[in-house]
């Protein structure tokens, strides 16, 4: 039955990406937010990507993050990432972030513009400098918001190229759809997100992800 779904996801692609590496993967983002007061809040993050048709462990990203919040919409964040490798030879990153979010509502539509600069860390050689934007909608399906369709798209360019590494230019860009429910403080997000990268050392690469996404409130 799984296998049946996987081919229906691949259908509308097969055609289009015939001769590009294409991978099965699920991610699972786990999220805990809060605030210490009205003006701070904090952020972490476990984000564990398994890749080769869902069977193996291809990296875990561990997120800590604080914000400023400057007005109701508009908040600036300031984050750290470790990030361990464990397929393709690739080596382990350490990153620091800092990033603007602005988020708006206007019922039943709430939306979030996310604008991200990255420092990515690897060892024995230079930083790669990384832009990251996205656009995040949520749609009510009732006055509750328990039910909300997500959709959502972010794109990544390098800034500049790295010896070994990331090549400057177009990095990668990851569209998802999905249904999130929101029971107290505690909000289910599952979908579909599809993630093409290019300049990966195998090629440019199609990854059909299953993503569920767990966020909690505090």
């Amino acid at each position: 039955m799984m296998n049946l779904v996987w081919l229906l996801t691949l259908f509308p692609f097969s055609n289009a990406f015939a001769e590009m590496t294409s991978d099965r993967q699920l991610w699972v983002q786990a999220q805990v937010r809060g605030k210490i007061s009205e003006q701070y809040r904090y952020y972490f993050e476990v984000f564990p990507q398994l890749s080769k048709s869902a069977s193996a462990l291809n990296l875990i990203e561990f997120h800590a993050a604080g914000a400023l919040q400057l007005d109701k919409p508009k908040s600036f964040w300031f984050g750290y990432a470790w990030i361990p490798i464990f397929q393709d030879g690739r080596r382990n990153e350490h990153r620091i972030w800092q990033q603007f979010l602005y988020e708006s509502e206007t019922p039943p539509l709430k939306w979030h513009n996310r604008a991200r600069l990255e420092e990515r860390f690897f060892p024995q050689t230079d930083v790669g400098i990384r832009l990251r934007y996205m656009l995040r909608l949520l749609y009510g399906l009732d006055d509750t918001k328990v039910w909300s369709i997500a959709v959502s798209n972010e794109v990544m360019l390098n800034v500049n190229q790295v010896p070994s590494g990331p090549r400057s230019g177009f990095d990668q860009n990851r569209f998802f759809f999905g249904m999130r429910y929101r029971m107290g403080n505690i909000a289910i997000e599952p979908g579909y997100l599809n993630n093409f990268v290019e300049g990966d050392p195998s090629g440019d690469r199609m990854n059909h992800v299953a993503n569920v996404a767990i966020e909690i409130n505090l």
